[in-house]
């Protein structure tokens, strides 16, 4: 079903993130697997002590000097680099503490595509085009972030002592060569693996709710014209279809167990991430640098975005999940035990939805509520101020 043009995008970027040390493991082109790699799993753990932790620690004393020393503009700008500071360090943790558990993830979505694939009709242009779709947000994702790495690295060239670095507390006289020259390679190369780390667990997810949300759980919904389907009839019958659905289940379950417990707490960094960017804007506006309202201005319209548009294909995937559970109700199997059968195993299953146990759901409504709180909260800001 996937095609091997997206295995090769994803493959690649996980080779050069591990060959970055990253990520904990690597990826085997011949078997398409993710495989360990000794190169990369050590190296990755001294990067997250070495780089992570401090960086996160210099980044929350200077939140506090700047928040203490009333300068909004560059406290404004500090303090959105440091949500995207936690999110990264949220995302190196969840890398470290659970490497074996995401390898052998990566190779059950594999081996689940590749099971799935059996009943793949190849010619159906349908299900092509959705691949090539994804193929070409996958490429945009890569270039885009490829594209901000390069930004950021060449404004530490040129702006070495900006308040964003760690080495901002020195002078402009104090850069001699050889020093400027390592602290340009050391911000280089510690930007390349932070940059790269997001770079893959951007693709991941999105290559992962966009694969379930338009190209596999359509396929398992019956009563739709046949010429919709992009995969065999075989497999929607009384015998396979329960099988794979199960399967599916099992593999969402689990990568839920890994990556369900961040979505609060990256909802709430964006949500306050923008927050902060609107109050900033609207009240400290002529104290600002133009630097710092241009990026200001970029990061709360890419959150914004970026978030809104997970919570939608969220809602679209709990939208989808119920109508494929709710289509097997209606459609004839054969026999009426079948058909028994069938309703009930659908109303025992619960629809394939992006949540953290009971206490957090994306559903329809989901991404309508961020934007009410974007609104509301920054109009209740503005009053109280």
């Amino acid at each position: 079903m996937i095609s091997s043009k997206v295995y090769k995008i994803v493959g690649t970027v996980i080779w050069v993130a591990s060959h970055l040390a990253s990520i904990p493991f690597g990826w085997d082109f011949k078997k398409k697997k993710v495989d360990a790699s000794k190169w990369a799993e050590w190296p990755s753990q001294f990067f997250f002590f070495m780089l992570y932790i401090p960086y996160m620690f210099l980044m929350t004393i200077k939140v506090i000097y700047y928040q203490l020393s009333r300068d909004y503009s560059s406290l404004a700008y500090l303090y959105g680099l440091w949500n995207f500071a936690v999110m990264i360090f949220i995302l190196a943790l969840l890398q470290v503490t659970n490497a074996n558990e995401l390898r052998v993830l990566c190779n059950a979505v594999v081996t689940y595509t590749e099971n799935l694939s059996a009943f793949y009709t190849r010619r159906h242009e349908g299900t092509q085009n959705k691949i090539r779709r994804l193929k070409q947000l996958l490429i945009i994702i890569i270039l885009v972030s490829t594209l901000s790495q390069t930004v950021a690295i060449t404004h530490h060239c040129l702006f070495p002592t900006d308040v964003a670095y760690p080495w901002s507390i020195m002078s402009e006289d104090d850069f001699t060569l050889p020093i400027y020259l390592f602290l340009v390679n050391s911000y280089a190369v510690g930007q390349t693996i932070v940059g790269t780390l997001m770079n893959l667990q951007m693709t991941a997810i999105v290559a992962y709710i966009y694969t379930l949300t338009v190209i596999i759980l359509p396929e398992f919904t019956t009563g739709r014209p046949s010429t919709s389907y992009g995969i065999s009839g075989k497999l929607r019958t009384f015998q396979r279809l329960p099988q794979f659905y199960r399967g599916l289940q099992i593999l969402h379950s689990r990568a839920l167990n890994l990556y369900g417990w961040m979505m609060i707490p990256f909802q709430t960094l964006c949500l306050n991430q923008v927050l902060f960017c609107n109050y900033i804007l609207t009240t400290r506006w002529k104290e600002m640098e133009d630097l710092h309202k241009a990026l200001l201005l970029l990061w709360s319209v890419m959150i914004t975005i970026i978030y809104g548009g997970v919570l939608e294909y969220g809602g679209r995937l709990f939208q989808v999940g119920t109508k494929t559970l709710r289509s097997w109700e209606h459609f004839n199997w054969g026999t009426n035990w079948r058909n028994k059968y069938m309703k009930r195993f659908g109303k025992a299953c619960r629809p394939i939805r992006i949540h953290y146990g009971n206490r957090y759901t994306i559903r329809k409504l989901t991404v309508l509520k961020f934007f009410r709180g974007i609104v509301r909260g920054t109009f209740r800001a503005l009053l109280v101020t």
